[in-house]
């Protein structure tokens, strides 16, 4: 059996249980955050995730950034392996213009992504200083993870919402990186 496939099965074990014992602490009040994050970054990010899934019904806020690192660690890891294999098969390839002169579509999609990314920040704070109604965390991190992350930062900073929670603060440079990965993916696989 290979090496690495031994560590990340043992990372990821490790992450499902940290996840596992986190839910069952909870009740008693203990944390476990530093080593879910920890786990999520070295590897253990899949078994996070099926934990978060199988035990975990709702988001919730106390615990929203190690769900926003699991689920962004676990594409970032994937979009790795499978960038790595196409780097190794077929070299490194660095044409965005090029793509995106290809693929226009895919940036008028992040380009509407991003403007509905800001406008939902921006409808959330003008709520928040109204007393209204919400726009849910999970709507604001989702529409960011689906390509509106620039978006998302931008409001968070220019309308100074959300700058102090640190799901934000964290998890939407996260994410941002894990577009950019996903882009370099889509660069040298088409």
């Amino acid at each position: 059996m290979n090496l690495y496939f031994i560590y990340l099965l043992v990372a990821n074990v490790a992450g499902f249980l940290s996840v596992l014992t986190e839910v069952r602490l909870r009740k008693k009040n203990k944390n476990i955050a530093p080593l879910i994050l920890g786990l999520a970054v070295v590897g253990g990010a899949l078994g996070e995730v099926l934990a978060i899934i199988v035990f975990k019904y709702r988001p919730d806020k106390e615990n929203m950034l190690e769900e926003v690192m699991a689920f962004t660690m676990l594409v970032i890891w994937i979009v790795c392996v499978i960038f790595g294999f196409s780097v190794v098969q077929n070299g490194l390839k660095l044409d965005i213009i090029g793509f995106f002169t290809v693929h226009s579509w895919i940036l008028v999609y992040l380009f509407v992504m991003n403007v509905i990314a800001f406008a939902f920040f921006a409808s959330d704070k003008w709520a928040a200083v109204r007393g209204k109604w919400r726009v849910p965390i999970v709507v604001l991190l989702g529409v960011s993870a689906l390509g509106g992350a620039i978006g998302g930062m931008i409001a968070m900073y220019t309308l100074r919402h959300k700058t102090q929670k640190s799901y934000f603060t964290i998890g939407m440079p996260l994410i941002l990186v894990m577009h950019i990965l996903v882009l370099l993916l889509l660069v040298n696989i088409y």
